[in-house]
């Protein structure tokens, strides 16, 4: 089974009708859509929100171990393309200083870059970093109940220096995901 863990419905969205995915559980904190091989929960913003329903996807989906996971969204870097594919190689997270490596078997799906997890949307993009909110706190989450080499992190840039994180859009989002479903299906398939 694979699991997807995003923060925003425009980032579900196309995930949801790609890959064919049913309403299951649609009361409480989170929303939850599943087919037979793959299972979705909408988080919300922000790094805890990302490892409550985590958490809550793996008991949801009766607490087996050893599972494909993938947080998927958007995120932010000083000068890449918007619309850059990144697979995570580092999550960091700017408020504890933990920091760990990832799988880096993509298989030349996309490239690989370190992401940093803050608190907020990153507006001056200080660093060499793929800025996003919730990345540490899912693979935190994850990789209590599986191996880290099944736990994934693919983020779409959406905003850098001269297209701030201000001008995106829900429409804007769907449309990034949506030219981001084959390279995301290739991934998948690099997974062990």
């Amino acid at each position: 089974m694979i699991h997807f863990v995003v923060a925003l419905t425009a980032e579900a969205g196309p995930l949801i009708e790609h890959y064919r995915l049913e309403p299951t559980f649609q009361t409480g904190p989170f929303k939850v859509y599943e087919n037979e091989t793959k299972r979705l929960v909408i988080s919300g913003v922000g790094k805890e929100r990302s490892s409550n329903a985590t958490a809550f996807l793996h008991a949801f989906s009766g607490a087996v171990s050893n599972q494909v996971w993938i947080n998927f969204g958007i995120a932010g870097h000083s000068s890449y393309p918007i619309g850059t594919g990144i697979l995570a190689s580092r999550i960091s997270d700017l408020s504890s200083g933990l920091s760990v490596c990832l799988s880096d078997s993509n298989d030349g799906v996309c490239q690989a870059a370190p992401v940093l997890t803050v608190s907020r949307a990153e507006t001056k993009y200080s660093g060499d970093w793929v800025y996003e909110m919730e990345a540490s706190g899912f693979y935190h989450t994850a990789s209590l109940f599986s191996d880290r080499s099944l736990i994934r992190c693919y983020k779409i840039i959406s905003d850098n220096r001269t297209e701030p994180a201000s001008r995106v859009s829900e429409a804007f989002v769907r449309s990034l995901v949506k030219r981001h479903l084959k390279a995301l299906d290739r991934l998948m398939g690099t997974v062990p």
